[in-house]
């Protein structure tokens, strides 16, 4: 019954299964069978819309996945249980992640091919990177993008090892609020930021 599949639904959002690639535990809810079918009452397809996009989301961060191309994504089917979910539930959540700023596409103006995954915000990001910046005396310097996400005395942040666009995009975002200043340099890598 739809009732008790909101119930099941919203019982299962905490627990999980077996772990898969990466060591990522799937969670119970993706062995339920209602879970791949869009929910017609509201309340139940919002839950199941927000237990598709934190999966999505727990999986990209462990497995370490900044892009997907959701026509290929393999979370949208378990095979153990027979189940997909359909062209249309996977562009319900697509777009879900989108307008959580969770996710945005690597072309704008197509919105298709590859998305680029968030598991944290531009402006998480951005704040991270900032607060980072003030308590270690990085204000009023220049460092690279580069240098920010892959250098070893970055090993211990938040954004070691994050998408260089992300990165970008925080840097840009503190440069609209006033707190960060980027230059040109002879590659995307090479661009310089100064903490304001």
């Amino acid at each position: 019954s739809i009732k008790g599949n909101r119930a099941a639904m919203a019982a299962l959002g905490g627990a999980v299964s077996a772990a898969g690639a990466g060591g990522f535990k799937y969670p119970e809810f993706w062995s339920f069978p209602p879970f791949f079918t869009l929910q017609p009452v509201e309340e139940t397809r919002e839950k199941q819309i927000e237990l598709w996009t934190k999966f999505i989301l727990d999986w990209a961060e462990c497995t370490n996945t900044w892009m997907l191309a959701p026509h290929t994504c393999p979370l949208w089917e378990n095979a153990a249980i027979g189940r997909k979910l359909s062209a249309e539930g996977q562009r319900v959540v697509v777009q879900a992640l989108v307008e959580a700023g969770n996710a945005a596409w690597e072309d704008p103006e197509s919105k298709a091919g590859r998305l680029r995954l968030m598991w944290r915000t531009v402006s998480e990001v951005a704040n991270d990177l900032y607060t980072y910046a003030s308590e270690t005396q990085m204000i009023n310097n220049v460092y690279t993008l580069f240098e920010l996400h892959s250098g070893e005395d970055y090993a211990e942040t938040s954004f070691f090892n994050m998408d260089p666009w992300l990165l970008r995009q925080a840097v840009l975002h503190l440069q609209d609020l006033g707190k960060a200043a980027l230059f040109a340099g002879s590659s995307a890598d090479a661009e310089g930021v100064k903490f304001l």
